[in-house]
């Protein structure tokens, strides 16, 4: 397990469990997004329409092929791994074949999320991209950290999970048994909350889910409090 957040009205932040080595599943995705968009900027481009199209499947559904393509499209583990450097990722790598097996951190993933809410790396055009299509993820992907955000608030996600089997190779095994992440931007007593739960080992969804709803609601109370 790893878990990270951070309260951007005060500053407070804590972590907890393993510092590297968390599979990503799904949740590669927001890196190749972020990857894109700062490609773009650097070129003074946007995203093509179909490039959008695919962001737009890959965020909201997590739609697989639309996931790899961007993935190739953002120059495939060595474009992943140069993203990752400028955003200070000091604990991510791609996975060997398939991004899925991307490693990472909570700490990490909660530098995606605070590239999303403040000036630099990405622009405001880029930054309010990304967290358009957050806050429309599929509804039957808004399980997660999305639990503990104010009623009547909207929060922006993107999940990750995948039973993981054993015919990926050495060192991507787990007898079936699943990775279950969450990572989002939540409301919590009216503060804007970034939090990142890594699981893995779990087995089942449900399990896994509801491990990473029961960490997000142990969150220490001094990251949020009504004011």
């Amino acid at each position: 397990m790893s878990a990270a957040t951070v309260n951007m009205a005060t500053g407070a932040r804590d972590a907890a469990g393993a510092g590297a080595g968390m599979w990503t599943a799904s949740a590669y995705k927001l890196l190749v997004l972020e990857a894109l968009l700062l490609e773009g900027q650097d070129g003074r481009t946007t995203l093509s329409a179909a490039q959008a199209a695919r962001a737009t499947a890959m965020i909201e559904a997590s739609d697989n092929k639309a996931g790899y393509s961007l993935f190739l499209d953002a120059g495939g583990k060595v474009g992943m791994s140069a993203a990752a450097r400028r955003f200070e990722m000091s604990h991510t790598a791609p996975g060997r074949g398939d991004p899925t097996f991307t490693t990472t951190s909570a700490r990490d993933c909660v530098v995606l999320l605070e590239n999303l809410v403040r000036g630099g790396p990405l622009n405001a055009d880029s930054r309010s991209f990304a967290l358009d299509l957050m806050r429309r993820v599929d509804a039957d992907q808004r399980w997660g950290v999305g639990v503990i955000a104010d009623p009547g608030t909207t929060f922006a996600n993107k999940n990750g999970w995948l039973a993981v089997d054993d015919t990926n190779g050495p060192g991507q095994t787990d007898g079936g048994r699943w990775i279950v992440n969450s990572l989002g931007i939540v409301t919590v007593h009216g503060q804007q909350i970034l939090m990142a739960i890594l699981t893995q080992h779990q087995p089942s969804l449900q399990a896994g889910i509801d491990l990473v709803e029961a960490l997000a609601r142990a969150m220490p109370p001094t990251l949020a409090r009504d004011s």
